[in-house]
């Protein structure tokens, strides 16, 4: 992050901000000139700083369950051979999309039809590693979570970690993650899930490699967005100097009043949380440090305020994971889900 320059920083958060900006969109929006936006933009792109993502809003395509798994692993097999031991039910499942891996413990992020197919890919790892005798007696911890009850307040949208980072001067910000559901033709589906799988490539490019005209996929694009698909701009965290990122999970007493649920979950969100999720009892957020100090400095702070409220059945679990010994497997891959929900051949 120290090799930005302030305008590369400018242009680098109103990308992540507003994803579908084109470069004279960002110039008007920042102030700065059409040709250092263009070439600041270039820069980023061209050193990796960040790169496109299309998401399917996944209660609009079938999907009703979203889960985190997570567990803590006894250390006798290397982290690759771990890896290769659970591939097909992790690296290789079609309803896993993202995944952060240490030798000692590790995390996925899934999308399922329902319940069951959740359950059933934990199963199958779980048993995989116990007879290697490489789970403790914790096993795996799956967290399910109904995509109609659940209120993601952020779905990997970056804007509140950089707008920290950069110490950018702007505006109260909201996020979100609802969808609508769109009856698809079987041509639409196709155009959806090329969309999706090649985020990077212009409706040109798309519209080549299907054989439909620029004009029908530009249409299409349009007509997904915010509805059935979004579209974000994801930071490389290494290079932003992240050193740590924190998944945790509260749960709070019944008696919680909604108003200081939604308190923490702003608190967590206002945090830098690139991930956040309240659903009634339960909330789950993945916030990425610039380093250990940093987050014990806001987990001293955070307790500080809210101790002694008696709002949560126990202490929140949290798994710190160290950037520079993880392995990202999975970084945001859902054409394949996308082709197993729509049925696509």
């Amino acid at each position: 992050m120290n090799h930005l320059s302030e305008n590369e920083k400018t242009v680098l958060y109103n990308l992540v901000k507003h994803p579908l900006f084109n470069n004279r969109e960002i110039s008007e929006k920042t102030g700065l000139k059409l040709s250092t936006v263009t070439a600041c933009r270039r820069r980023l792109k061209e050193k990796e700083y960040f790169s496109t993502v299309r998401a399917p809003i996944a209660s609009s395509i079938g999907c009703e369950i979203m889960s985190v798994a997570f567990a803590q692993f006894i250390s006798t097999l290397s982290l690759d051979e771990r890896l290769k031991l659970g591939a097909k039910l992790d690296i290789e499942h079609p309803d896993v999309f993202w995944m952060m891996s240490e030798p000692s413990q590790g995390m996925t992020i899934q999308f399922s039809k329902n319940y069951s197919d959740a359950k059933e890919r934990i199963k199958k790892i779980e048993e995989i590693y116990a007879e290697h005798k490489y789970l403790g007696d914790q096993g795996i911890t799956l967290l399910p979570f109904s995509l109609k009850l659940a209120n993601i307040i952020n779905f990997f949208d970056y804007k509140f970690l950089l707008k920290n980072l950069f110490n950018m001067k702007d505006e109260k910000m909201v996020s979100g993650f609802k969808g609508k559901d769109i009856k698809l033709s079987e041509s639409e589906k196709k155009v959806y899930h090329v969309l999706i799988k090649y985020p990077e490539l212009s409706d040109k490019d798309i519209a080549d490699k299907i054989g439909a005209s620029r004009f029908t996929v530009s249409r299409m694009r349009e007509k997904f967005e915010g509805k059935i698909m979004s579209t974000v701009n994801i930071p490389d965290m290494k290079k932003l100097g992240i050193k740590v990122v924190a998944l945790i999970h509260m749960r709070f007493n019944l008696t919680t009043p909604l108003k200081t649920r939604k308190e923490i979950a702003d608190n967590l969100l206002e945090q830098g949380a690139t991930f956040l999720l309240l659903e009634h009892v339960n909330c789950l957020a993945i916030i990425p440090f610039e380093n250990f100090d940093g987050y014990r400095a806001w987990m001293n702070s955070f307790s500080e305020k809210y101790r002694g409220y008696d709002i949560m059945v126990e202490e929140p679990k949290i798994l710190l994971f160290s950037v520079s010994e993880s392995i990202f497997s999975k970084k945001h891959i859902y054409a394949p889900l996308v082709k197993k929900a729509l049925n696509i051949q």
